[in-house]
């Protein structure tokens, strides 16, 4: 056997379970959890004809020929008045902002950008469909990767999910399911959508545009888990949870959690400040990937259009949220 994912990725701990080397190869890979509370790709059968090497082609934390950087300049760099840095990569125009409608911004995770773009995207006809990140509507999991289609279903998958999903069925859909996709994700999901397109014609030709959020890495279930448990409820008491719920009059990186449970009641709502839960803090790197260990790639760098919070003095006073975008593709820039 030809060294694969399997050996070359997963056995050393790198794997930040996207699902893309199942999503392409359907006949020989399958994504599970494993006992750390994140997805991995198992081996099923070996029909897929030159597996092996397909599933380090499309993997993003393969050592293969091509990184952020390199991607990025066959993207972007041919477009007039690019510019480039290592923290962001190539770039066109950088934005701080927010949405108008006061009720949509205040139930995003910033500023409401990105699911005020997919909801234009999708309903100018850009694009026929949204691959993004919503609850899950039945079974163990919190969150899954959703196939939109209806500009008004885009809002219920606003919000961060530091939870981890993979997308392998969605790779199916796009290729089964004719019509252009805006495809949401981390940075590595949106590299290996990129390494996976290289591969695919299909896929090149119906994703039509990617947008990326700032990342500073994946959690594994437990995280979801631990936090329930700190704000008194078990985890097989979870119905759903909020990471990030913003508390009025707070600074915008002051935020809480909350759970809600499948008891119904009064007490059904539980909320804690995620700055009186220790584990919680960004900088522990508690419930991270090991894989996230070796990525830089905070801001998205091979996405057309990239998001995040916009922490800076002269707006983190504000609870209601204010988003930086990073625009790299001249047909979004309008």
């Amino acid at each position: 056997m030809s060294e694969n994912v399997l050996e070359a990725v997963v056995a050393n701990d790198l794997c930040v379970g996207c699902g893309m080397c199942a999503g392409m190869l359907p006949g020989s890979l399958r994504m599970h959890t494993n006992k750390y509370g994140a997805y991995v790709p198992e081996l099923i059968e070996q029909v897929d004809q030159g597996w092996e090497q397909v599933s380090l082609q499309v993997c993003p934390f393969a050592n293969n020929d091509e990184n952020e950087d390199s991607i990025g300049k066959k993207l972007f760099n041919f477009q007039e008045g690019v510019q480039h840095c290592s923290e962001t990569g190539y770039y066109l125009k950088c934005f701080t902002g927010h949405v108008l409608n006061e009720e949509v911004r205040l139930s995003a995770t910033s500023g409401g950008i990105i699911t005020w773009l997919a909801e234009e995207l999708l309903s100018s006809g850009k694009v026929d469909a949204v691959a993004c990140v919503g609850k899950c509507d039945e079974g163990e999991n919190l969150f899954e990767y959703k196939f939109i289609t209806d500009a008004a279903e885009i809002s219920e998958c606003r919000k961060s999910r530091y939870y981890p999903v993979e997308f392998s069925g969605t790779i199916r859909k796009i290729k089964e399911v004719e019509g252009k996709v805006l495809f949401i994700g981390l940075p590595c999901f949106i590299k290996a959508m990129r390494l996976a397109m290289k591969q695919d014609p299909v896929l090149a030709d119906r994703v039509a545009y990617t947008i990326g959020l700032f990342c500073g890495h994946l959690k594994s279930k437990h995280y979801a888990a631990y936090l329930a448990r700190s704000s008194g409820v078990h985890e097989k008491d979870i119905q759903t949870v909020d990471f990030r719920k913003k508390i009025k009059d707070k600074p915008a990186n002051k935020y809480a959690f909350e759970v809600v449970t499948r008891n119904e009641g009064p007490d059904n709502h539980r909320q804690i400040m995620m700055q009186d839960v220790w584990a919680s803090s960004w900088s522990n790197n508690l419930f991270m990937l090991d894989a996230c260990e070796y990525c830089d790639d905070i801001m998205a760098e091979t996405a057309d259009i990239s998001v995040g919070d916009a922490w800076l003095a002269e707006f983190i006073k504000d609870y209601r949220g204010t988003s930086i975008t990073i625009c790299r593709n001249t047909d979004l820039l309008h």
